[in-house]
């Protein structure tokens, strides 16, 4: 059985896609730009479950069509609709110094210095100067935290854990 710290998720399954048991994958990690792997994991009744991928095309910047091995009806993928879907980080190689995408930071675990672990970066919003990190906390709640230099006390790339330095109260400003 594979371990929690042993996968990072990289999106979740959408919507079933015709009806040869194809799904519509929404990745929200650049991993499939720098990794491959035979097996996903997805997230089912709370454990991670290994599926074999049979085949997989992008249908664009951030969905990919993805047929898994003994998965051929469209009533076998409804099973699959809603869930997790996670990457084995064996499978992820040293990184080189090619430029990333921020969706690289999916996964990392965030902690602050002086209160601990905060959650796991559920995505990151790039779409205005201040980037934000979506942070799911270990609760099922949501915190958006500034991710800016001045507060990046470390990353840990091998660990996937980013540790901030965050202004007194700003966790408290969510709630």
């Amino acid at each position: 059985m594979i371990r929690p710290d042993e996968i990072f998720k990289i999106g979740y399954v959408a919507r079933v896609h015709g009806l040869a048991g194809e799904v519509d994958f929404v990745f929200t990690d650049d991993v499939f730009d720098r990794a491959e792997t035979d097996c996903l994991f997805l997230m089912l009744d709370g454990l991670p479950v290994p599926f074999f991928i049979d085949s997989y095309r992008f249908k664009n910047g951030s969905t990919a069509i993805m047929k898994f091995d003994e998965i051929d009806t469209v009533e076998r993928a409804q099973t699959l609709c809603g869930a997790d879907v996670y990457f084995p980080l064996a499978d992820v190689p040293e990184r080189d110094e090619a430029p990333l995408t921020w969706n690289y930071l999916t996964g990392f675990l965030v902690e602050d210095v002086a209160t601990g672990v905060i959650g796991t970066v559920d995505y990151v919003d790039d779409r205005n100067a201040n980037l934000l990190l979506s942070v799911r906390r270990e609760d099922g709640g949501e915190v958006l935290l500034p991710f800016h230099e001045d507060f990046l006390a470390a990353i840990d790339e091998k660990a996937r854990r980013i540790t901030l330095k965050l202004p007194e109260g700003l966790l408290n400003l969510n709630n």
